[in-house]
């Protein structure tokens, strides 16, 4: 009888930590967007600043925004460590406009022991605007986006056509 328990002990205890670990497997896989979702967008800039690939992250940028390429592939270098400070979650989606979109960001500070120091939290807006069909960034919070520093000056105004008899 004592061996029968033991065996459908460990049994329980196998079966439990099977799904506890599907459970966090499943947690971890990050949500799948539609193609036209600027959700999509914010998903594949996190994940291009998470490896590292700040070329690819300047390419979701809406030309409106005006980045210097070299300045923002530096202030990412730079801020770096700082964003590995934060796990980074993606929340809901409104559109203030037909091609606007505000995208929330929700931040959790990991707390280092996590026992000793309460969780900190914040929430960001990244907005997108729809550029030739798809959706890109005009802005997010430092150090994930841009701050000002970043911009390049955007081209002087054309001058304005002659009109015809001048």
């Amino acid at each position: 009888m004592s061996e029968r328990r033991a065996f459908l002990l460990g049994s329980g205890i196998v079966v439990l930590f099977a799904v506890v670990a599907g459970v966090l497997f499943a947690r971890r896989r990050p949500p799948t967007y539609p193609p036209d979702d600027p959700r999509r967008v914010v998903q594949a800039y996190l994940q291009a600043l998470e490896q590292r690939n700040y070329q690819r992250a300047y390419d979701y940028w809406a030309p409106q925004a005006w980045l210097d390429a070299q300045k923002f592939e530096h202030h990412l270098q730079e801020t770096a460590s700082w964003r590995q400070q934060y796990a980074v979650s993606i929340g809901a989606v409104r559109f203030p406009g037909p091609d606007r979109a505000v995208v929330l960001l929700h931040l959790t500070r990991i707390a280092s022991p996590p026992l000793l120091f309460p969780a900190e939290e914040q929430v960001l807006e990244a907005v997108l605007t729809r550029t030739d069909g798809s959706w890109r960034l005009v802005a997010l919070p430092p150090p994930w986006g841009v701050v000002e520093g970043l911009k390049r000056l955007p081209p002087p105004p054309a001058p304005p056509s002659p009109t015809p008899g001048e």
